[in-house]
């Protein structure tokens, strides 16, 4: 036996051992880890309904869709909070301003160091507290921060109190802050109102008159036949064909009723009543500040204006 091919053949053995030790090994963790994500509940993808009744089922529905984070601002309680606050400064400001006006040395009054007025020191000790009590945790900033929330929408209050009064899942006495509409928030930023509004009624003809629409893959967050969670492109799609059929439509028609008649009053009549049927859509499903409805408003008359005018110049010189 030669020694050199001994030697290497005993190598190439004790290789091949060793890498077959290591694939056995990484098979082996691989197995325990693919077993451990088999049994781990928290990594498979539980649906609504595998979650315990209560509030673990209804955290579940309402963590399945933004608009679903709806909340109780408390607008009254903070007002009556602000009120008491502001009222208990004021109280001490007059008392401050009657100290002073009945102040006997004037020396006092212009000399804090030199004033002896046990009252006064007093009172400004007071105000020092109250006044950081009303600022205390920027009290006045977060309630800023509150006011600014928007309303939720009807249509998922009453989803939210539909799944609730199907299910009993909770309490009525702690389900009773959907009742008031009023003093309820939404933490959701959305979309504009205009997309939510026509998603809303394109879910709804879904759901109305597409009997499969409930079998489609995107229903997947639940398994009740009456829950519709949906979380595929279809609404999405069928959403942002028709506000693009409404815009061709509100840019369309006017320059048709223009084309339709030469004189020129009725032309701008149709020019105005087209800018205000704009401006009132805008308004009325967007947040938006009064110079961006004028700059849309004068945008919208300067296209059709533009568009009339080439037409009638392309009409003249033929």
């Amino acid at each position: 036996m030669d020694l050199e091919c001994g030697l290497r053949s005993t190598a190439l053995r004790t290789s091949g051992s060793w890498i077959r030790r290591l694939f056995r090994a990484a098979y082996r963790v691989c197995l325990h880890r693919s077993q451990v994500v088999q049994l781990d509940p928290l990594e498979a993808d539980r649906q609504i309904e595998d979650f315990p009744l209560g509030y673990p089922r209804y955290s579940a529905l309402v963590a399945s869709d933004t608009a679903f984070y709806i909340c109780r601002p408390f607008s009254k309680t903070r007002a009556r909070l602000l009120l008491l606050k502001q009222d208990k400064i004021a109280v001490l400001e007059e008392r401050l301003t009657q100290t002073d006006d009945q102040e006997q040395s004037p020396l006092f009054l212009g000399m804090s160091r030199a004033d002896s007025n046990p009252k006064r020191r007093e009172i400004l000790d007071e105000l020092d507290i109250a006044l950081r009590d009303y600022e205390s945790d920027d009290y006045v900033e977060r309630i800023c921060r509150i006011l600014k929330l928007t309303s939720p929408s009807r249509r998922d209050i009453t989803s939210l109190s539909n799944w609730l009064n199907g299910t009993a899942a909770l309490a009525r006495d702690e389900t009773r802050y959907l009742q008031n509409s009023t003093d309820l928030a939404s933490l959701d930023p959305g979309d504009d109102s205009l997309i939510s509004t026509v998603h809303g009624l394109v879910e709804d003809a879904l759901i109305r008159f597409f009997k499969r629409f409930r079998k489609l893959s995107g229903h997947t967050r639940s398994r009740d036949a009456h829950v519709y969670l949906y979380s595929g492109a279809l609404i999405t799609r069928l959403s942002r064909l028709a506000i693009s059929s409404l815009m061709g439509l509100l840019l369309v028609i006017p320059i048709a009723a223009c084309y339709a008649t030469q004189s020129v009053p009725i032309r701008l009549f149709i020019i105005f009543f087209a800018n205000v049927a704009l401006l009132t859509a805008m308004a009325s499903f967007s947040y938006r500040r009064t110079f961006e409805l004028f700059l849309a408003g004068a945008t919208y008359s300067a296209v059709l204006v533009v568009v009339l005018s080439s037409s009638s110049s392309g009409s003249a010189s033929q």
